[in-house]
């Protein structure tokens, strides 16, 4: 658990919550202002990624996890692919809500395209979905707290798909 801190400040503190965390920090652009913060609870890192991202979000910036970094980036702009974690539905409750990931689903019976299609409205503005026919499988990129509600629909949507019995 992170140790709760008395008025966090950015970007000193971008950089002390990624050591207590055990991330690099890569940030190209700090952002503006500071973050002050006061908190008696420890956190984990997780839920204290969660706090940090969703005061990040306001200000036009995300912090995304991938392996041992921990990524500044402006959300004013595309975030390339390679940035963003691919993970399955079994790993989904471990992330924090506002954590930016790629979510790769298989399919049964709907073809990707045809899903991605249908899911592409409820995503968020960080959404974005890639069909891979040949693996039958959908990649579905948007904040974690979105990935738990889209994916049931997935699921469904999957189902509903199942050709009926002769």
């Amino acid at each position: 658990a992170l140790p709760s801190s008395p008025r966090r400040r950015s970007p000193a503190r971008l950089d002390r919550f990624s050591q207590l965390a055990g991330l690099s920090l890569v940030m190209e652009v700090a952002p503006p202002g500071t973050f002050s913060y006061f908190d008696d609870r420890p956190y984990t890192v997780t839920a204290a990624l969660d706090l940090v991202n969703r005061v990040l979000l306001a200000k036009g910036f995300l912090l995304i996890r991938k392996q041992d970094l921990l990524i500044l980036v402006t959300t004013d702009k595309p975030i390339p692919a390679s940035l963003i974690s691919v993970v399955e539905v079994a790993e989904l409750p471990k992330l924090a809500d506002n954590e930016l990931v790629t979510l790769s689903i298989p399919l049964q019976f709907i073809a990707p395209d045809a899903l991605a299609t249908e899911i592409e409205p409820i995503l968020s503005t960080f959404g974005k979905t890639a069909s891979l026919p040949r693996a039958k499988r959908v990649l579905i990129t948007d904040l974690v707290v979105n990935l738990r509600k889209i994916h049931p629909l997935v699921v469904e949507l999957d189902n509903a798909s199942r050709p009926e019995p002769s």
